[in-house]
């Protein structure tokens, strides 16, 4: 449970900062940037949920006992 709000909280505070971004920097900024307008929020937090898939699978159990291995 609190895993979901936390990353609710870290998607939403990614989708800010990024509108802010967007909306401080001027036109030259963003294309030195390299930054597309249209795009650039939703791409953003698609990263952080594709960090967040990586570090779901990257989970290991340890396993108490060895010769226990494929027992389950």
């Amino acid at each position: 449970m609190f895993n979901k709000i936390y990353r609710a909280i870290v998607i939403a505070q990614t989708r800010n900062a990024a509108y802010q971004l967007l909306n401080n920097a001027t036109a030259r900024q963003l294309d030195d940037m390299g930054i597309n307008k249209a795009t650039f929020a939703d791409d953003m937090v698609a990263q952080v949920k594709a960090e967040f898939a990586t570090a779901d699978k990257a989970k290991n159990f340890p396993v108490m006992n060895p010769s226990w291995v494929g027992v389950y």
